[in-house]
């Protein structure tokens, strides 16, 4: 069941998957020349869920075999999530 946040008059559904990615999140309503929306912004999420090990030979993974090269040609790979079996690079 979504929880509901409420803030100055707007309802804010979260899912329960989602919500440890709004962890010290901040949520701002932006107008703009061409219109409106919301800004979120939230700290990168710790690699502490129950894939962290995948996460940490992931990341072992990059700092060994991938960085150097990427390296190499002025680039670089940052592990940012893993979850669901999927790999977030910056």
């Amino acid at each position: 069941m979504d929880s509901i946040q409420s803030f100055d008059g707007i309802n804010l559904y979260i899912a329960p998957d989602s919500a440890s990615y709004l962890e010290g999140a901040t949520i701002d309503f932006v107008s703009r020349l061409f219109g409106s929306d919301f800004k979120v912004e939230a700290p990168l999420r710790k690699l502490d869920t129950p894939e962290g090990r995948i996460a940490a030979r992931v990341q072992q993974v990059l700092d060994e075999e991938i960085s150097p090269s990427l390296a190499t040609h002025g680039g670089g790979a940052t592990l940012i999530d893993f979850k669901d079996g999927i790999v977030f690079l910056n």
